[in-house]
């Protein structure tokens, strides 16, 4: 019945091409990476910098002339693209349409904290966030019936300190790795009459 869900979602019809189930991780890929690189560049862009304003203070941002219905506008409609993609794609990945498995409080409440906990207003953060949701779980299975009580603690302990989120420890450890790094392969400097240094 349709009241319980639908079934047999073994493909998607994409520009004229039929891609079944073998394509998608390819397509999810392709997907990501273009997502990314479109609200990287937003982010950058104009559009971007009155987001940010009207995020800052929507007071300040409408006495500069900015339109902040448009924009709001368009971020919602933004997000029902990426929101109407990703579900498109889910749908064919578990062959299976269900409204308490897409939208269920469960799931709802994993990508607010994947945000909170990654680093909400970054690009990158929503995405640390996930990887460490999804993981983190994987790792304490060794705890067995204290796995959920030290998943729950060690959110906590994220949320208090970090506020931030993950995603700007992330960027700092990166940093510093890549300086160190930088420092040691540094090429020894050549004496004047061409020779390296034993």
């Amino acid at each position: 019945m349709a009241l319980q869900g639908l079934s047999g979602f073994l493909s998607l019809l994409c520009l004229g091409y039929t891609l079944y189930q073998e394509h998608l991780y390819y397509v999810i890929v392709a997907a990501f990476l273009l997502s990314w690189f479109f609200l990287r560049n937003l982010s950058r862009s104009p559009v971007g910098i009155a987001l940010r304003a009207i995020r800052d203070s929507e007071e300040a941002a409408a006495s500069l002339g900015i339109n902040i219905t448009l924009y709001k506008v368009t971020c919602f409609a933004l997000g029902c693209i990426g929101a109407g993609l990703a579900g498109s794609l889910h749908i064919v990945v578990t062959g299976y349409l269900n409204p308490q498995t897409v939208g269920s409080l469960d799931l709802m409440l994993l990508y607010t904290a994947a945000v909170i906990v990654g680093g909400a207003g970054t690009l990158k953060g929503p995405f640390y966030g996930m990887l460490l949701l999804v993981l983190l779980p994987e790792l304490l299975a060794m705890a067995d019936e204290y796995r959920i009580m030290l998943f729950g603690l060690a959110l906590v302990a994220i949320v208090l300190l970090a506020p931030g989120g993950i995603a700007p420890l992330v960027d700092r450890l990166w940093h510093r790795l890549s300086l160190s790094l930088r420092r040691h392969w540094k090429p020894y400097p050549e004496a004047k009459d061409g020779t390296k240094p034993a």
